[in-house]
Formats: C-alpha cells, structure tokens, sequence
C-alpha cells in the first residue's frame, strides 16, 4: 500500500508539472487517513514540492505548496498557492 500511495503522489506531482490548470483527472491510492493513530478519519494527502516555470526569474524553479495537508472532507475545487523558492512575490496558483 505504501508503495502505491508514493507511485499516486508522484504521478500527482508530474500531473501538477506539466498540465495546465482546470485539466482533471483521477487517481488512484492517493488519499489517505492523515490520522491513522487519532480517532476518526481525517482523508487526504500531503502537498509534494515541485518544478514550475517561475515568471520572475524566467526559469523552472523548485516551488513550495501553501499547505502541507490537502484535506479531501467535501469534494471542491481546490487552488494551490504554490511559490517560487528564489524569487519573491514568485506565486503560481494552480488546480
């Protein structure tokens, strides 16, 4: 299972690298209990670093999400405020 959740967050981070934003699609193993030893069941996955195009410094960058935990409690479209390591104000939403 571990195996599959790392192989659906790395397709989640090539998907976030090289599609353009409101383009969806599934997958597979990547929500998961973020509170396996509390009670209850918080679902969702943790937000990967990525590679984005960085307008600011005209060049691909390694890029930060705005949160660690993506939450999955409602289905919702959610925007991710991904920003530039090196430039600042370097902000990219994406899908």
């Amino acid at each position: 299972m571990a195996d599959d959740r790392k192989a659906a967050v790395q397709q989640w981070k090539e998907f976030l690298e090289s599609t353009p934003a409101y383009v969806e699609r599934k997958f597979e193993n990547l929500i998961y209990d973020l509170t396996p030893s509390g009670s209850g069941y918080v679902w969702g996955f943790r937000s990967p670093r990525i590679q984005l195009h960085c307008e600011v410094d005209d060049g691909v960058r390694w890029c930060d999400p705005g949160i660690g935990d993506i939450r999955c409690a409602d289905y919702q479209t959610l925007f991710l405020p991904y920003t530039c390591e090196t430039a600042a104000g370097g902000e990219k939403p994406l899908l």
